[in-house]
């Protein structure tokens, strides 16, 4: 049986890769919130319409408040959500999951990360 990878980050807890291209890690700090990271690829057209927009996607809504989008130095799309993990169950902390990967595919697919 293989073994698990070795991790990159001191308090990584998971890591899973989707056939869509999709990287999501999941770490918890010393003050007990989990974060999650979704990788979700290149982005190559970087004119400043294309950036507004991706900065305009991080404006404060009730349906997604706490989903953060960048690119890291890379150009690598980065979608953060983070929770404290004394305030929510399973249920809701997997809610958490689907919804940071729906997301993290939509934007995908609407920029054209790759």
């Amino acid at each position: 049986m293989p073994s698990f990878p070795e991790k990159k980050h001191e308090h990584e807890i998971y890591c899973f890769e989707f056939n869509t291209g999709i990287l999501i890690k999941i770490y918890q700090d010393k003050f007990r919130w989990v974060y999650f990271v979704a990788e979700i690829g290149q982005l190559h057209k970087t004119d400043a319409d294309t950036l507004m927009s991706i900065l305009y996607l991080n404006s404060f809504s009730f349906r997604k408040p706490f989903f953060t989008l960048g690119l890291n130095n890379k150009k690598i799309g980065e979608l953060h959500a983070r929770t404290p993990l004394l305030e929510v169950d399973n249920v809701q902390m997997r809610e958490v999951f689907e919804n940071l990967l729906g997301v993290a595919a939509e934007i995908k697919k609407m920029f054209d990360f790759n």
